[in-house]
């Protein structure tokens, strides 16, 4: 699954509320978990779908396989009605019944369970159960929704998203990842509605029910129970095909599927790419009984909680995840489809044919998925960078979440499924990809490669945990190298280490390992004292050191740097030493101040002296050492000097991630000014250069778009000027291509900034006449822009009017004007306000809810704030799936109010003496 835009959320100790839970008089049905000796087989179920009532009534067949004696089954429903009373039988046309003693809801659990009067063996059995629910109305289970045509009406539709734990608001079913099981499935519509299952369709014919139409479609293979996908809709569709000749098909709405284009080709091409990689074919069946059949249905939907779903057979996507329109899309739009549509099949071989067994390794997915795509787009648009983009988009984001002391393991254990939503965060996706991006280079592509084609293969259409993948890549590694003995110390702990280089003596140095934390009074080789995880091996790692000298800058040096060894590397008398080659190791660097000193000087003469991806890791970790005393802001501050002459993308965008969390603290306080001053020094030279036009390469389109909106937030006046007058043509003729589509972000951000409540309501109605989704999402964030307390403060209320803001979008509206200064009070009071309906709408099953909290309330750098959040999480425990994100809310205050007073004096100082 790929999330709407990263969301850090991870699992912490806020208290859960302390109501007594019911007890059952069955042991079986108070456990979290499901009995292990009752095993799903195949479900037969209808559903006919209601798109007036908005509606669902089924019924369900299940055949299950009994391991061993049992007086009970149980299965997994949530929010819908059991109709009839269920029956149990030994045969699958129910005509030998079994004698039930009790059957009923135990919700604790989302459990029903049938307990019989009779013990039964080992066996096959099959319980029946009848249905009604309603369409959701959050976006979890089977979900209504809809869209407006062009000439005004509106649409109804439904759709669906499973993971974690909604397949049981569908049908009523064992819902357990481990638990794979075939499907055949019957749905019923009204004849005017399409309906995409899984599977292929087989037959449509008229139903008993008149204006209805009954489908029947192939039955699937053994899958998870929350890849099951469905979408009730009238959308149309465009197709293309693989070398193989199977189609891949995109849908939309009408009006919107002439923007399927970019992803069609993308996925074809990606498709047959993995293919090759893998050496595994698609996992999906290559035949079936209709000409029509197709490998897969991307579907784009108007409301979705996630980026998109890796439902096999059946991807659904958020609208700007899937849909691009060259002519008002920006790139990195463009690059934001291509990413989440390799990331999705990359699903298909890493999810869903081969399965974690538990959450607790919910990483193998989406780890291996947010690597995988990057090899995907490279191969699908070669001149993006993507393999260098790696760096800032998912090392220095995991690095950033797993310096807090309230970060998790990459395995961690999971039950609530609250606590499941919890772990979609950026330690399974960015933080595991980044491992294995490491293991990689370690074991070198074709081994990598091989090991896992065999992984595949060995495991389809099973379930797997961590340590049979590590098995396996050992197996295949001619290099010899044991991967458990050194991925266990990077999956089964949490944090990472800073690698310090001690200096130079006799051509060899010495090395150290620590683990690196953002709270500076935090022990780091202890585990936190707030923490239910435990290091087993003392925050220690077996690392992969790569290095170059300045003598040898071709010849990259590499050893494994043993976590109970001392060891040395050669560094001739003299040089400079650059050690993570390529940032492609999971840890930071220091070195001594006369190494970090000549690295400096030698970017100050030229700035190609290192590779890009080089550069950012150095200002990274520089600004990272220095926050936390571990070097000087002279250092760190110093690797931006030469920013006067950088011309590239992904040194300036990790420089101005780093500039900006310094702008981020010292935004309301004296010191900005020189911080504004300096900043803008150091950005004139780029943004004379590359002037306010959109052209260029995908990656300086990307540059453009960052550092001009950065100059005229600095108040940079030629970027002002332009960025107003433009929106002032935009304005007067509203047409869609008036701002060309790598300038939007910025016009209408500045439009809105310098503007009035004219403005922003002129492009608030421009919301509602573009059809362009990426378009959409660009405007909910410039309307944050306003500078005007009541103009925010209005939004803020619509953003939970449906009417006004899609319910998708509400914590991303929040989260925008929590990061402008002037709402960040206003977004906080507003969270504060409206807590119930916030919590309850979106704090079980929408991983965003993490980002909501951080965003509004970790932000702040005073003790007066620290306490507010405090006393609000204390009288509010009841946080659903944002229990981390508290935590890591008040530690992120914590570090600021200490940043200040340790650091703002000296960078002031600093920033006054370097600026001319």
């Amino acid at each position: 699954m790929a999330p709407t835009t990263m969301a850090p959320t991870t699992k912490g100790a806020t208290a859960k509320p302390t109501t007594a839970k019911p007890i059952s008089p069955y042991a079986a049905v108070n456990n979290i978990r499901l009995p292990k000796n009752v095993i799903p087989i195949q479900y037969w179920f209808t559903l006919e779908i209601d798109m007036t009532a908005l509606t669902f009534t089924g019924s369900n067949v299940a055949e299950l396989n009994v391991t061993s004696q049992t007086d009970i089954f149980i299965f997994h429903i949530k929010d819908m009605e059991i109709t009839t009373t269920p029956q149990v039988a030994t045969d699958q046309a129910l005509q030998n019944k079994l004698s039930i003693k009790e059957h009923k809801g135990f919700k604790p659990n989302d459990y029903y369970y049938v307990a019989l009067n009779n013990a039964v063996g080992a066996g096959t059995y099959y319980v029946r159960f009848d249905f009604k629910a309603p369409l959701s109305t959050v976006l979890n289970g089977l979900y209504k929704s809809s869209y407006t045509k062009p000439d005004g009406t509106n649409k109804w539709l439904a759709a669906s998203q499973c993971q974690p734990t909604d397949a049981r608001k569908i049908i009523p079913l064992l819902d357990e990842p481990e638990l794979k099981a075939m499907f055949t499935a019957t749905i019923s519509v009204p004849n005017n509605y399409g309906a995409l299952w899984n599977m292929p369709e087989l037959t449509s014919v008229a139903a008993t029910r008149p204006g209805y139409l009954t489908k029947t479609y192939q039955r699937s293979l053994r899958m998870s129970s929350y890849l099951l996908a469905f979408v009730i809709s009238d959308f149309e569709f465009r197709e293309l095909r693989t070398k193989t000749n199977l189609p891949v098909r995109v849908w939309s709405t009408p009006h919107t599927i002439n923007q399927s284009s970019f992803a069609l080709i993308g996925g074809v091409n990606i498709t047959e790419y993995f293919e090759d990689f893998f050496g595994v074919p698609y996992p999906l069946p290559k035949q079936g009984m209709q000409d029509s059949i197709s490998l897969t249905d991307y579907e784009s939907i108007p409301d979705f909680a996630a980026g998109a779903m890796e439902n096999w057979g059946l991807i659904l996507y958020r609208e700007t995840a899937l849909l691009y329109d060259p002519m008002v899309s920006a790139a990195g739009n463009q690059q934001r489809v291509a990413v989440v549509v390799s990331h999705e099949l990359a699903h298909m071989w890493f999810g869903n044919l081969v399965t974690m067994r538990w959450w607790d390794d919910l990483w193998l997915n989406e780890g291996f998925a947010s690597f995988t795509e990057y090899l995907g787009v490279n191969e699908y648009q070669p001149d993006w960078e993507m393999m260098s983009q790696i760096v800032p988009l998912d090392y220095q984001r995991a690095f950033g979440l797993d310096a807090f002391v309230t970060s998790h393991p990459v395995q961690v254990t999971v039950n609530h499924p609250d606590e499941i939503n919890e772990v979609f965060d950026a330690i399974s996706y960015s933080k595991g990809a980044s491992i294995i991006s490491m293991m990689r280079q370690m074991m070198g592509n074709e081994d990598y490669q091989k090991g896992i084609s065999n992984y595949l293969k060995k495991y389809e259409f099973k379930n797997a945990v961590t340590r049979d993948l590590w098995r396996t890549l050992t197996e295949a590694s001619t290099r010899n190298i044991n991967v458990t003995e050194v991925m266990d110390t990077w999956t089964l702990q949490m944090g990472y280490p800073v690698v310090t280089v001690g200096d130079v003596s006799g051509g060899k140095a010495t090395i150290t390992q620590r683990r690196f934390l953002l709270d500076p009074t935090q022990n780091p080789d202890v585990d936190p004292a707030s923490s239910k995880f435990k290091s087993p091996f003392g925050y220690k790692w077996n690392i992969p050191i790569t290095y170059i000298t300045a003598d040898d800058r071709n010849t990259v040096k590499s050893t494994i740097f043993k976590m109970n060894s001392n060891t040395q590397i050669t560094w001739p008398d003299g040089t400079w030493l650059k050690a993570n080659v390529g940032q492609l190791g999971f840890y930071r660097v220091n070195y001594p101040a006369s190494n970090w000193n000549a690295i400096i000087s030698a970017l100050v003469t030229n700035p190609n002296e290192f590779p890009k991806t080089d550069i950012s890791g150095l200002i990274d970790d520089a600004f990272n050492l220095a926050r936390v005393g571990q070097t000087t802001y002279d250092i760190a501050l110093g690797t931006t000097k030469y920013l006067t002459k950088e011309t590239t993308y992904i040194p300036w965008y990790t420089a101005t991630a780093a500039l900006g969390e310094i702008s981020s603290m010292i935004s309301y306080r004296e010191s900005y000014g020189s911080f504004q001053k300096y900043y803008l020094q150091q950005l004139k030279p780029l943004l004379d250069t590359i002037r306010f036009e959109d052209v260029g390469s995908h990656t300086q389109k990307l540059l453009r778009t960052r550092v001009m909106s950065i100059g005229c937030g600095l108040g940079y006046k030629p970027c002002l000027d332009n960025a107003t007058r433009m929106f002032q043509a935009f304005k007067s003729n509203s047409a869609a291509n008036a701002v060309p589509p790598n300038l939007k972000a910025v016009v209408y951000r500045y439009g809105i900034a310098s503007g009035d409540v004219s403005d922003w309501d002129f492009l608030y109605e421009y919301f509602y006449k573009t059809n362009v989704a990426s378009e959409k999402r660009t405007i909910l964030d410039a309307l944050s822009y306003s500078s005007t307390p009541w103009i925010l403060n209005r939004y803020l209320q619509w953003s939970i009017n449906p009417a006004k803001i899609r319910s998708q979008d509400t914590t991303i509206v929040i989260d925008y004007i929590s990061a402008n200064i002037v709402g960040r009070p206003l977004a906080w009071d507003f969270v504060r306000q409206n807590w119930p309906y916030l919590r309850k709408t979106y704090g079980g099953s929408f991983f965003s809810f993490g980002r909501l909290i951080r965003s509004t309330a970790g932000r702040w750098a005073s003790e007066f704030r620290l306490k507010q959040v405090q006393d609000f999480f204390k009288a509010n425990p009841d946080v659903g799936s944002g229990a981390t994100a508290v935590n890591q809310s008040q530690e992120s205050i914590r570090n600021r109010i200490k940043w200040i007073t340790d650091n703002e004096a000296t960078v002031d100082a600093w920033l006054k003496k370097n600026t001319n």
